[in-house]
């Protein structure tokens, strides 16, 4: 009996902290270049770094340019996914909701960090996007993928995420 009532204190305790749908989802993501960074010779190279982290305050806390001039190696080593868009290369690139990295490197996070080298702008707002994996802001997907778009002055989310009943740390 003890036991019993015991178990339903810690579940009436525990149950409100987890949420309905609080949980991080893993979603298709798109990058692409928009037109905006198109010359006349097609799509300037635009070198973007795509990570999964449980909290986005250590890279955030890095500059953009201080991450990009980090030797190759190190930035591996941080398991950041490298995509290189334009130039030469298609001007968007794919990470499936079944690729290795959701599970593997990045350990089903909370957050997306994206991070773009671009020639036309240095300020690191301008250059960074962080977003929730919260189910319930991605709940509109029906399958569709998070396309992250990057455009000469911003990088935005398409479709923006929704909100939540119920905020959670950093903004989960």
């Amino acid at each position: 009996m003890f036991r019993a009532l015991a178990l339903l204190v810690v579940s009436m305790l525990v149950l409100p902290l987890v949420g309905c749908g609080s949980s991080p989802g893993t979603y298709d993501l798109v990058v692409q270049l928009e037109d905006s960074l198109k010359t006349s010779s097609g799509f300037a190279p635009v070198e973007v770094d795509v990570i999964g982290v449980q909290s986005p305050k250590t890279v955030t806390a890095v500059p953009v340019d201080s991450h990009f001039g980090e030797a190759e190696a190190v930035r591996q080593s941080k398991k950041f996914k490298t995509m290189t868009l334009g130039g030469n290369a298609s001007n968007s690139m794919s990470i499936k909701v079944d690729d290795k990295v959701w599970s593997d490197s990045w350990g089903n996070p909370r957050f997306l960090v994206v991070m773009a080298r671009t020639p036309f702008q240095d300020k690191d707002e301008a250059r960074r996007l962080v977003f929730s994996l919260n189910k319930q802001r991605w709940s509109t997907l029906s399958g569709k993928p998070i396309t992250v778009r990057i455009f000469k002055d911003r990088i935005i989310a398409d479709p923006e995420p929704g909100a939540v009943k119920e905020e959670g740390p950093e903004g989960f």
